[in-house]
């Protein structure tokens, strides 16, 4: 699910809002660990977004 379009000045990361893709995960990982799947997604979509946009960090 996408909240915005990636090319929006989205205020998540201070100082590094031209520069950044605010990600969200569901869950409280204080207590709980990622599952091997949803770490899998993730490192794919951060492959898939880095490829895709290689200006932001």
């Amino acid at each position: 699910m996408v909240c915005n379009d990636i090319e929006l000045r989205i205020y998540h990361v201070r100082n590094y809002y031209n520069y950044a893709i605010g990600i969200c995960l569901t869950g409280d990982f204080r207590i709980e660990k990622l599952t091997k799947e949803l770490e899998e997604s993730l490192r794919n979509l951060v492959a898939a977004l880095q490829k895709a946009y290689p200006h932001i960090n």
